[in-house]
């Protein structure tokens, strides 16, 4: 019978009240039924299209149902048969895959590592013996040999496994994104891998071992990154390129990557990525290792395009561009709407702040949101500005495609869009400085980040 149905006081569609074969009420909307008579193999009983559809229906359909089963179930079975396979093919390669990360500095712990646990690969980190790293790993060794005391009734690998829950966690504004990390040493170095750990050490003897493993490296070392790598990977085999592990190089600094992968040419295949989140802070303690962050989880761009595979990324964060065009845009984007503006509001911070005769002080970058209207237009005219250089250097038509809109002033909006929400959501929700913003040096990120829209816009003016 049909029936309308109350559910919360409020009525729903019509539906079909049956009872099947063991006299059990079900309910079923009339989209339902139409659903389950389209399917292939429905799911309705045949009793209920007994008494829904009638003998003469009902019996047409259970007819043509177990036609299109007797005619699909061996090719279908070869065809499930195929992709178990594939699928038990790409778990072990899975598997047995092996990263191996350089640098846990604040945007290695903030972005990378945190993206790479998520992708489910298994890894370590490598980190130079500094004081704070060797007081963590005194205190997690520690913990860690008392663990690894004999244990009645385990195998030996099962001991090591049950040693493995000492571990530490890396946490982002105090939310763990990483857990149970493992603290080994070079000298100690398991048969089996934990699926994650940190190693201390900067022995290239030591740390050849673990390197020789690896499937594939990652690195965010800043302006030590060719010293602190080439002495671990240049011991490495030579091998044909696309046998050769990938470094993913998470860096800022583009001209070191493109020299780091010059002379790694024949071993190593370095992958030159972009990588986006402001990181403001890196705490050790004995319970782990905390970062002080943005609350966007931030983004890493691959930008080599014919990498698809083997990126130990999680894809909620890493986006691979279809063409090399795509990932010069997507790179000079971020360095123009983010680092640039970043050091557009360092400027304005300093102009309005800083003070020749007072004393050193740390200064807090200004928050869009907290300016006057007339900061506020001073910030939107170098974003329309920087806006209007990436839509000349990279023309209209192609925003459009990259971006899917379909005119060039849905590309523009789309671009406003991203500086806005850099500008009011991004860098307004953390307490940034401007001594990092400026680290590499004021002249020098006048130079490189301010001085070159100057000079651009006076182009325009004739």
């Amino acid at each position: 019978r049909a029936e309308q149905i109350m559910v919360a006081g409020t009525a729903t569609d019509v539906v079909f009240e049956l009872n099947d074969a063991s006299n059990r009420t079900r309910y079923f909307t009339l989209p339902e039924w139409q659903q389950s008579i389209d399917e292939e193999v429905p799911e309705v009983p045949e009793d209920v299209l007994l008494r829904v559809l009638g003998p003469d229906l009902a019996a047409e359909v259970v007819a043509t149902r177990a036609e299109v089963n007797a005619a699909a179930k061996p090719e279908r079975e070869a065809e499930m048969a195929a992709e178990r396979e594939v699928e038990r093919e790409a778990k072990i390669e899975k598997a047995s895959r092996f990263h191996v990360h350089f640098g846990a500095g604040r945007l290695g712990m903030g972005l990378v590592v945190p993206a790479i646990s998520a992708s489910g690969i298994a890894f370590t980190i490598v980190q130079r013996s500094k004081p704070k790293w060797r007081y963590l790993f005194e205190k997690g060794l520690a913990a860690r040999e008392k663990a690894q005391k004999p244990m009645p009734g385990l195998t030996e690998k099962e001991e090591e496994v049950e040693a493995w829950a000492t571990g530490l966690d890396i946490t982002s504004n105090e939310e763990v994104v990483v857990h149970n990390v493992q603290l080994i040493t070079p000298e100690m170095a398991p048969e089996h891998m934990p699926p994650k750990s940190i190693i201390l050490g900067d022995n290239p003897e030591m740390l050849h071992g673990v390197a020789s493993r690896a499937t594939s490296f990652s690195c965010s070392l800043g302006s030590g990154m060719i010293e602190a790598l080439l002495p671990q990977l240049e011991k490495l085999p030579e091998r044909p390129p696309d046998d050769q592990p990938l470094l993913f190089a998470c860096e800022n600094d583009h001209n070191a990557v493109y020299d780091l992968k010059q002379r790694l040419k024949d071993k190593v295949f370095v992958v030159d990525c972009m990588v986006d989140r402001v990181c403001t802070g890196r705490e050790i303690t004995e319970n782990g290792i905390g970062v002080q962050a943005e609350p966007w989880g931030g983004s890493i761009v691959i930008l080599e395009p014919g990498v698809t595979a083997r990126i130990p990324f999680s894809s909620k964060v890493a986006t691979v561009p279809a063409t090399e065009r795509e990932a010069q845009y997507l790179s000079n984007r971020k360095l123009s709407l983010v680092n640039g503006m970043h050091t557009v509001l360092a400027f304005m911070t300093l102009v309005k702040e800083y003070d020749e005769g007072g004393k050193e002080r740390e200064y807090v970058l200004m928050k869009y949101d907290r300016m006057t209207r007339e900061e506020q237009r001073m910030c939107e005219a170098w974003r329309a500005a920087r806006i209007a250089e990436l839509v000349q250097e990279y023309t209209s038509e192609n925003l459009v495609a990259w971006h899917g809109v379909s005119t060039r002033e849905e590309a523009w909006d789309v671009l406003l869009d991203y500086a806005d929400y850099t500008l009011s959501e991004r860098f307004a929700k953390v307490d940034d400085l401007v001594s990092r913003v400026l680290g590499g040096g004021v002249s020098n990120r006048w130079l490189t980040r301010l001085r070159p829209v100057e000079v651009w816009m006076s182009g325009r003016e004739g």
